[in-house]
Order: C-alpha cells, then sequence, then structure tokens
C-alpha cells in the first residue's frame, strides 16, 4: 500500500493518494516521510481541513521519535486555519516531546504575540536562545530568526536598548541581511547611539551608509543627491514592480472634484493635527473630502473631529494594498494625497497600483519618495527651492505661503509672563535638573482656541528656577552628534542655562548625559521630559533650538502656535528648511539662520538680550491672527487651486466655481524679512508655476525629449553639452549625470545652467556609469529618451529626424541611427552603418539576435547612444529585463525591453558620432560574468513566453551559450579559480538551469 501512495503522490492524484494515508495512518504504517509529503501537497492545494485530519489520525495511531515534528507540523496548519487554541496546543505538545525544538519555540512565540502577550513571546525566543546548540549546522540560521524576531517586537514594546543589542547579534552572524542593516542603524538613531554608523564585522562603514532607509537619511546627511539614492535604493528593494494602473488615466468628470487623503495618521498624531482644520474649511462646492485610513482606533477627541470633517471615511487597515487601492479606484478618486510617506507603518504599494489619475504627496516626509507613481509633492519655495527640484522624481506644485498646514483650534497656553530673568548672570552656578514627572497629554478637541493649563512652576517640570532655558522637544533620533556638540558650546558661553530635551528612555538620557559630559558639560545642565503635547510647558523655556539637518517639522508648528521663539539653521535638503519656512510665515526671519556659526552666535545673543528675545516673543503672539503662517483658510484656498490645476477631465461647472471662488478669495501678501541673515523665499520658477509650462510642467508631454548625459569628467562633457543644447527639436530637456567625486562638472554648467532653462544638473558622486545613468532617467520627465555618453556629438537633428518614426508609427518601439566612430584628432574613422538603408525589423526577431551572444551585434544594434527610447519601454531602469538587472548585457537587456512592446527601425545617417576607444581583449572573469548574463537572458526570454522561430532554435542558441561557458571554464580555470570563486554558485546554478532546459520534453 506505501507504494501505491507513493505512485498516486507522484502521479499528482491526491484523491487517491489520500484514501490509501488514511488507510494506512489507521493501521499504524504510515510512514512519517509520506506523512509530511502528502500534507504539503494537500495544504498546497488548500485543503487545509483533510490535512488537519491527517495528521490527528496519525498521532492517534502511529508511534515515531518524530512525533514532535508532526505536532509541529499539525499546529502550523491549525495556525493559517485560524484555530489559534489547537496551534497553540501542538506547539507545546512538540516542545514536551522535544524539549528545545526551536521551530515550535519560535511558532509558540509568534503565536504568544498575536495573543498580544509580547513579554511572553518575548521570554519564549529568550529561551530558545539559551536551549540552542550552537554548534549544529542549522543554528545560525535559527538565531538569526530568533534575535531579527526579539528585535522587532522589542522595539515595538519601547525596549530599545534590548532591540539593538539582538540586531547587532543577528549581523554578526550574516552581515548580508538588507532589511536588517538599515533596521538596526534607526534604533542607534533613536537611542542617540553616537556613532550612529557603528562597527559591525564584515560591514564595511560605506556599506552600513548604503544600508541606511531613506528616512534615516534625513538625518544623517544634508546632501540631497544622498537623500535620493537612498530613497530609490529602498524603492527597488521594499517595492515589487507596478501593475497596471487602475484608474482612467483621462479622469471621470465629477460634478465636483473628489480629493482622496491616505494615511495612518487619522487619530491624535501630527498628521491628524495638522489636516484637522482642513478638511473642515474645504469649500465643498468644489471638492468631496474622502478619507482612507489604515490608523488604529484611538478614542481620541481629534480622530472624532477628523472623522466628522470627512465626507466619507473608508478604513483599509484589513485590506490588502491591492485591496486597499481596489476601494480607493471604485470610489473614482480624481486626487489621492498621501499624508504618510515612508514613515513607520508605510504602505507605499497601494500607491504602486495608481487607484487615482493623479497622485501627490504632502507632509509624510521632507524629501522625494522615489516613486514613480507619485506624480507631485506639494512644498513651498523655502522648502523645495527650484535648485533642489533634480533631486525629487515628483514635479513640486509650490503653495504661495507655507507648505505645512496649522490648526488654529489647538490649545493656546496661558498668556501668563515669563519670569523675570537677568540679562547675564554674574555667577557660574552649577545648576542641577531633577526628574521630571510622568504626565499624560491631554486630549485636543474641537473647540476654537481652548486655552491650555497655566504654565507650571519650573520646579515642578523638574527645571532650576533661575537661568535660561534652552528646550528641544524633537525625537531623539532627529539629534546628531554634530548638532549636540554645537548645544554644548552654547551652554558653555551662556551661564546658569540649561538644555531641556525630551525622552521617556532612561538609555537615551543616559546616553545624552555621557556625550555631554565627553564635551565638558555637568550632566546637570540637560534636564529631561517625558513625551508630552500640553502646549503649556513651551513657556516654561525661553529658547526652542532646532535640530538639523532634518528640522523640527510639525513640532515647530506648535512651538510656534505657543508663542515660543525657535531658533533653525538652513541647509541644502528640505528636511533642513521646513522650520525656515514656517519661522518666514510667522513673520521671524531673525530667527532663520544660514550656518552652524551664526546660528550657535544667535543663540548665545538672544540668552544675553532678554529684551530683544521679548521683542520676538510679543510679535509672535501678537500677530498670531493676522500672520500667513496661521491663515488655514487661505492655505485651503490655495491648496483647492493646485488640485483644480492638475486634477485630470475637469467638468466645466467645477472651473465655473473655481472662477468665482478665486475672484472672491482674499490673497495678503508675505511678511517683509528685514534681517540681512536670513534665508528669503525665492519666487518660483518655471520649474513649478505651473504643471502645463516651464521645464518641469511638461510631464507626459507627448513631444518632451529627455536628453541624459552621464559624466564623471568636464573634458569630453562640453562638445556633447553643446551639441545636445543645439538640437533644432525644441521641446527637450537635458539633464547632466555628474558622478565626479568632487563635482567637477559643475564649473562648465554653471554658464549654461543661467541660459537655458531646459538644462538641468544632477550631481551623483560616486556612482558607476550604469547608476548614474538612471539617477538621470530618475529624474527625466520626457516621453522619450535619448542618452548621450559624454564625448558623443550628436547631429543638430538628431532628435528632430528620429522622433517622427514614434509619432508617426504607434507600433515602432525603438529608433536607432549609426554612429560614426571618430579618431582621437576627431577624424572620421572608415566605418559603414549596419544597414545601407533605413530598415524596419520586428521586434522579435531582433529579440533573437541579441539573444545570440554576438557582442559585435548587441553593439551595433542597442548602444545607447544610438537609440531614441520610449519611456513606458524602458522599464523600471536601464539593465533590466523582466525586473532582473543586468551590468554587463545591461544594454541588451534594455533593448529587449524596449522591443516587447513593438518594431525597430534602423536610420544609416550618422546622427551621432563618437572617440572610439582601443580594443581591449576581455578578462576571464568579464567573459565568465558575459557568459552567465547571456544565459540568464536566454532563460528569461523563454520564460516569459518569447516564441523563437523554429521552435528548436532555443535549443540551438541554449547549446551554443552552454559550450561556449564550458570551454572558457575548462581553457581558464585556474585563473577563474583566483579571479571568480564569488560567482561560482551563479555558474553552477546556470549550468544546472541550462541542462534542464535542455532535457525537458
Amino acid at each position: 500500500m506505501s507504494q501505491q501512495l507513493q505512485k498516486a503522490m507522484a502521479a499528482g492524484n491526491l484523491a487517491e493518494a489520500g484514501t490509501l494515508a488514511l488507510a494506512l495512518a489507521q493501521l499504524g504504517g504510515l510512514a512519517i516521510i509520506d506523512l509530511i509529503g502528502l500534507a504539503g501537497l494537500l495544504t498546497a492545494q488548500g485543503r487545509t481541513e483533510q490535512t488537519i485530519s491527517l495528521y490527528q489520525l496519525w498521532l492517534e495511531h502511529c508511534d515515531s521519535p518524530l512525533e514532535y515534528v508532526a505536532w509541529y507540523n499539525l499546529a502550523v496548519v491549525q495556525l493559517q486555519a485560524g484555530d489559534e487554541a489547537g496551534a497553540e496546543r501542538g506547539y507545546r505538545q512538540s516542545l514536551r516531546l522535544r524539549p528545545g525544538f526551536t521551530e515550535s519555540q519560535l511558532g509558540l512565540g509568534a503565536l504568544l504575540e498575536r495573543q498580544r502577550q509580547p513579554q511572553a513571546a518575548l521570554a519564549q525566543w529568550r529561551a530558545a536562545l539559551d536551549d540552542l546548540d550552537t554548534a549544529a549546522a542549522v543554528s545560525p540560521v535559527l538565531q538569526i530568526r530568533l534575535y531579527n524576531n526579539i528585535g522587532r517586537l522589542a522595539e515595538a514594546q519601547g525596549d530599545l536598548p534590548q532591540a539593538e543589542q539582538a540586531l547587532l547579534h543577528s549581523l554578526q552572524l550574516d552581515p548580508r541581511q538588507p532589511l536588517i542593516a538599515p533596521q538596526w542603524l534607526n534604533l542607534r538613531r533613536k537611542l542617540c547611539a553616537w556613532p550612529v554608523v557603528g562597527f559591525v564585522p564584515g560591514l564595511s562603514e560605506s556599506a552600513l551608509r548604503h544600508a541606511t532607509s531613506a528616512l534615516a537619511m534625513l538625518d544623517l546627511s544634508d546632501d540631497p543627491a544622498r537623500q535620493l539614492a537612498a530613497a530609490q535604493r529602498e524603492v527597488r528593494a521594499t517595492l515589487p514592480p507596478a501593475p497596471a494602473p487602475l484608474a482612467d488615466s483621462e479622469g471621470y468628470g465629477h460634478r465636483k472634484l473628489r480629493i482622496g487623503y491616505l494615511s495612518c495618521g487619522f487619530g491624535a498624531r501630527p498628521v491628524g493635527r495638522m489636516v484637522a482644520e482642513v478638511f473642515e474649511l474645504h469649500d465643498r462646492g468644489l471638492v468631496e473630502v474622502y478619507g482612507f485610513c489604515w490608523s488604529p482606533e484611538d478614542g481620541s477627541a481629534l480622530r472624532q473631529r477628523l472623522l466628522r470633517g470627512m465626507d466619507l471615511h473608508v478604513p483599509i487597515a484589513t485590506l490588502s494594498d491591492a485591496e486597499a487601492a481596489q476601494a480607493i479606484r471604485s470610489h473614482e478618486i480624481d486626487i489621492l494625497i498621501d499624508l504618510h510617506g515612508r514613515l513607520p507603518g508605510a504602505r507605499p504599494g497601494i500607491l504602486q497600483h495608481r487607484a487615482a489619475p493623479v497622485q501627490i504627496a504632502w507632509l509624510g516626509q521632507p524629501g522625494t519618495s522615489a516613486m514613480a507613481a507619485i506624480d507631485y509633492v506639494l512644498a513651498d519655495a523655502v522648502t523645495l527651492p527650484p535648485a533642489l527640484t533634480p533631486h525629487y522624481t515628483e514635479q513640486p506644485l509650490y503653495l504661495p505661503r507655507c507648505f505645512q498646514p496649522q490648526d488654529r483650534q489647538r490649545p493656546l497656553p496661558a498668556l501668563a509672563a515669563p519670569p523675570s530673568r537677568p540679562a547675564m548672570p554674574s555667577r557660574h552656578a552649577a545648576l542641577s535638573c531633577s526628574a521630571s514627572p510622568s504626565r499624560s497629554a491631554s486630549p485636543s478637541g474641537p473647540a476654537t482656541r481652548k486655552a491650555a493649563p497655566a504654565p507650571s512652576a519650573r520646579a515642578d517640570l523638574g527645571l532650576p528656577e533661575p537661568g535660561f532655558v534652552y528646550c528641544c522637544f524633537s525625537a531623539p533620533e532627529h539629534i546628531t552628534p554634530e548638532r549636540f556638540a554645537t548645544w554644548m558650546r552654547i551652554l558653555h558661553q551662556v551661564p546658569d542655562s540649561v538644555l531641556w530635551l525630551q525622552s521617556s528612555s532612561e538609555a537615551v538620557r543616559d546616553n545624552l548625559r555621557v556625550a555631554a559630559m565627553q564635551r565638558g558639560v555637568p550632566s546637570e545642565r540637560l534636564c529631561f521630559a517625558e513625551p508630552d503635547q500640553q502646549p503649556a510647558r513651551y513657556l516654561a523655556a525661553d529658547l526652542f533650538l532646532d535640530t538639523a539637518p532634518h528640522a523640527s517639522g510639525d513640532i515647530a508648528g506648535d512651538v510656534l502656535w505657543a508663542g515660543l521663539p525657535l531658533l533653525t539653521s538652513t541647509g541644502r535638503g528640505s528636511a533642513s528648511r521646513t522650520s525656515a519656512s514656517l519661522l518666514l510665515a510667522a513673520g521671524l526671519p531673525e530667527l532663520v539662520t544660514a550656518s552652524e556659526q551664526k546660528y550657535e552666535a544667535r543663540a548665545v545673543r538672544l540668552a544675553e538680550r532678554p529684551k530683544e528675545l521679548a521683542r520676538l516673543r510679543n510679535r509672535l503672539r501678537k500677530h498670531r491672527d493676522s500672520a500667513p503662517l496661521f491663515d488655514t483658510p487661505q492655505l485651503v484656498a490655495d491648496l483647492e487651486q493646485l488640485y483644480l490645476r492638475v486634477a485630470k477631465g475637469i467638468s466645466p461647472a467645477i472651473l465655473a466655481n473655481a472662477a468665482r471662488a478665486a475672484a472672491t478669495a482674499s490673497r495678503p501678501g508675505p511678511p517683509d524679512p528685514a534681517s540681512p541673515d536670513t534665508v528669503r523665499a525665492p519666487r518660483p520658477g518655471p520649474h513649478g508655476t505651473a504643471p502645463d509650462g516651464g521645464a518641469s510642467g511638461v510631464r507626459g508631454n507627448a513631444g518632451l525629449v529627455s536628453i541624459l548625459i552621464p559624466a564623471d569628467d568636464p573634458l569630453p562633457l562640453e562638445t556633447t553639452l553643446l551639441s545636445a543644447l543645439a538640437q533644432t527639436h525644441a521641446h527637450c530637456e537635458i539633464i547632466v549625470g555628474d558622478s565626479s567625486p568632487n563635482g567637477a562638472c559643475l564649473a562648465l554648467l554653471k554658464p549654461h545652467l543661467k541660459a537655458h532653462r531646459r538644462l538641468r544638473y544632477a550631481p551623483a558622486p560616486g556612482l558607476s556609469p550604469l547608476d548614474n545613468l538612471n539617477h538621470c532617467l530618475a529624474l527625466a520627465l520626457g516621453a522619450y529618451i535619448a542618452v548621450a555618453p559624454a564625448g558623443d556629438t550628436l547631429a543638430p537633428d538628431k532628435i528632430a529626424v528620429m522622433l517622427p518614426y514614434f509619432l508617426d508609427h504607434p507600433q515602432v518601439s525603438l529608433v536607432a541611427c549609426w554612429r560614426q566612430p571618430r579618431a582621437p584628432d576627431g577624424q572620421a574613422l572608415p566605418a559603414a552603418p549596419l544597414f545601407a538603408d533605413e530598415i524596419a525589423v520586428s521586434g522579435g526577431s531582433l529579440s533573437e539576435l541579441l539573444l545570440n551572444g554576438d557582442s559585435g551585434a548587441a553593439a551595433a544594434v542597442c548602444a545607447p547612444g544610438a537609440l531614441l527610447y520610449k519611456r513606458a519601454g524602458i522599464g523600471p531602469a536601464f539593465g533590466h529585463y523582466h525586473e532582473r538587472p543586468y551590468l554587463d548585457r545591461a544594454d541588451v537587456a534594455t533593448a529587449l525591453t524596449a522591443l516587447a512592446g513593438g518594431d525597430y527601425v534602423y536610420l544609416p545617417k550618422p546622427l551621432s558620432s563618437y572617440r572610439a576607444a582601443p580594443a581591449t581583449p576581455p578578462t576571464p572573469l568579464a567573459q565568465l560574468e558575459a557568459g552567465i548574463e547571456a544565459l540568464e537572458l536566454l532563460f528569461q526570454a523563454r520564460t516569459h513566453g518569447h516564441r523563437f522561430e523554429p521552435p528548436e532554435r532555443f535549443r540551438q542558441l541554449l547549446s551554443a551559450r552552454l559550450s561556449e561557458l564550458n570551454t572558457l571554464v575548462a581553457t581558464q580555470y585556474t585563473q577563474l579559480a583566483a579571479d571568480a570563486a564569488h560567482r561560482l554558485d551563479a555558474l553552477q546554478r546556470a549550468l544546472r538551469i541550462g541542462y534542464q532546459f535542455l532535457l525537458a520534453p
């Protein structure tokens, strides 16, 4: 009967196999290997109940030393079926039979976490680590799983030190964990464990920085190019390829615009506080407000207020990303606003489905999302000046005053006068901060201008009564060692001053106290508050010190609303400029500084001149009703005008209503900055004035061509740049990606950047040529892409000649020209085009030529400098084919992707020329890389349905590629063994798959 069972299983006859297995189990004769094999097949077919019955019958009648394995497997299946009690019984029975069985300990811990018993789950996993036999071969894999589970759950429970140590142990076991390294770095940021980029064996500092998440990079670097690169890496690593868009790209023609707001912050959270009044003030004659959120119900008054401000609230917490996107699509949303960004708990996968014709980022994070699915970002000209637009993949939409809304219904602190303080204390007394009491946040309600409790005595807040109190209530992860050092220098210069910070973690407090002592400041001069949203405490402080390079953001709005002056400094990236935007809109340009030195000097001066500080405080309070920062009705009116400008398929009725509203709107001007040391808001230029004009306003325009020039040396760049600027096709943008380590190309470009609006500079220090090209591609707005390698010369009519083949022939997906080789002196070399006449070739036929592996043919057919691409046909990036990246065959991969969509046109006219470099024979390692990638391309083509004509052509090509690789390995074995050890696994895999294809019927 056992043989019959195995034959039935091999034949896929699960009905017969199930009957035989039940009979054998009843007799106690079912081998456990057959039990596990059949159970796996049944589960894969969705026959969960049958699987459970089979395991239960086997456990009732069979005797085996591996019974504990069956109990474990039964628990797994029962948990899948939703039977938590049965699963817990199975895990515990497995552990009774085999104490220390790690898989059951892992499963039981996960179940306890699911049952909201986090401490019991952590205890189970810690016990598993103690029980584990570290000498066993499988031990490192299990240790890593346990440490990662402990790290994740301990962080969620607020035990940051335990979480950080667990993930450190995990990385020490295997440093190649792309999702764990950024999580560990984030924990070190939250702990103020400096340097954040700590030492991990097997992970270099550069590798750790490369692993930094997009959100963490805003704290670690003020370089917008690094911030963009981190966001792009995160998108590539965490998001699957975008599926087909769900939304109707032409819009819906509704009577009112349907605006959807997407967030996890619709409760007592920063984003909820910011948008509550926006929802209430929206003109219901123009728009309908939809809220799509996966926020938990927190019972707060603010959440109830938010829900009341929506026309429709759609909870999506229990839906998958695809289901949530379908829910949004079902409501025919015209514009979807992502309020969450990449903050913890983000669900960017929803946006990947393009559930609305227009998708916009706002408030979630002060940096680019790097997501192609997001069209625009709402900003102002201070946070996102035109010079920063190359570091955003989104097109900016400029709000004329400030990007951040303010809720005027927040409680106001009682306006008691701050205590009188001397200009400069005459003694250097050692001040002591007592531990501040823990206080719960008071719920914010809908009442307009409700007064908060009066400011408590300083002693009640753990502060010294005399002396100057600097404060910063930003999250500890935004505090950098560089800014902290500046704060310590300020304390050195201001006797009897203290710094009041916010953290509930004793580990964070200890780390900051140690950092203060290392910089010569007694730890007693640091005071700590529990996280607390009560605005009254702001009045116990004298000056709020902003963080950098990630400014205080939403905290800054609360600080200014409470009437406390805030001092900031601006940097290069948007994250460092948010507080400056708020201060300028509040009429306090004196509190915006342009360098770390001026920031430090201003902080000291304001402590020394209490009358000057008092004037600033009084001005802030006096103009709270009139400052543009707090004019939320005007911000909402401006917001609605931007929505109308970018919406698709607007009905005439909406436009008529909008025109009437705009004609009667009141638009007060911005404050007049008086200080010479202020950052003035630049006027929005062509990069953001309108989505239908200027260099940034042509996204989606059928005639726009993006010319990409990746360069690392200014010497060959000039000729290419001038020939690109000389194109007779006027509708071009030119993006120069500068990967030189010191931005050497910028000096050459500066005069041209001033003279040509369509020229854009994209610094990309240290990127490889392919990464630099993809960096340029990410910034491109055109529907068509031309690549001009530095050193090439483009004929003036190159784009004008090639583009009409796309416009007149929709079936064409690639247009190529002859790229004339030149000698170093510029003279044309004797050469001839690939074809003598203009010719069109089907994409399938040309693909087989490229799959043949002939590098000469590939160079002639698909060198990027000779091609004009459709942007939609390139795929996620250059060098990708069916979502897999290629390096050696990157040009072939890109061409194959493009050719899947249509035909290839070749023009024998020399519309480009290049300086030919002396040919160098490839090394054995380079030949190996090329051979492996050639095989991978062939596998991908066959797997994804490419039709080879005749059908036996695939086997012929495959046999030739395998033969070439075997010959290379046989003849170059010694050198490859030394140089290519890291590629042997890939070689074995490629050979194994190749022979499987050959042997298949």
